[in-house]
């Protein structure tokens, strides 16, 4: 992806996240994936007008794909988000046992407080995705992973953490659902 960018899918959450975690004078401009959505002029204003009913009227365009071919011939990298799979979380998490606690990894559960209470990661911190930025206390640097339920949320966040300046930050793919599916512990409230 474009560095600085916020990855927030167009789907029945998009005004919902747009709103929370954008500042409402921002210009936008929305890059979209026309293969993997039916992108059409409709498609387009119902996502303006989405933005404009939360007070967001600041859209200057979208661009497709084609962005990134463009942002990297013109000499720029993109950015990218590692994926950590569940098996390779808790091996991670094992191994990390005995380094100091401000070097270790810190796992981020960015659910809302109903479902982090029916169960979470062993050793997770709590931030709803709303409130991460306001609440996260991790240096720049730190380790940081990121779920959610199912990858939707944590990829926002991932992408959030990223345009706030935090250099080391991955997905756990799947999230919650795929650790429980792959039988790792968890704890309940």
């Amino acid at each position: 992806h474009v560095p600085g960018t916020l990855n927030i899918p167009y789907n029945k959450n998009f005004s919902t996240w747009a709103g929370w975690l954008v500042p409402g004078e921002t210009e936008l401009t929305l890059i979209v994936n026309a293969e993997e959505h039916d992108i059409t002029p409709d498609v387009l204003s119902r996502a303006v007008r989405d933005l404009a009913m939360i007070g967001m009227d600041r859209v200057t365009g979208w661009m497709d794909k084609n962005v990134l071919h463009a942002w990297t011939e013109s000499g720029h990298a993109l950015a990218s988000v590692t994926q950590v799979s569940s098996p390779d979380l808790e091996a991670r998490i094992a191994r990390e046992g005995t380094v100091p606690a401000d070097q270790a990894t810190v796992v981020i559960d960015v659910r809302n407080v109903d479902e982090w209470s029916h169960g979470h990661l062993a050793g997770a911190v709590h931030i709803p995705l709303g409130h991460l930025l306001e609440d996260l206390s991790a240096g720049h640097d730190a380790p940081l992973i990121v779920h959610c339920q199912s990858g939707a949320r944590s990829a926002i966040a991932a992408s959030l953490l990223q345009r706030a300046g935090f250099s080391n930050v991955a997905n756990l793919t799947g999230g919650y659902d795929a650790w429980v599916a792959n039988g790792q512990p968890v704890e309940h409230e």
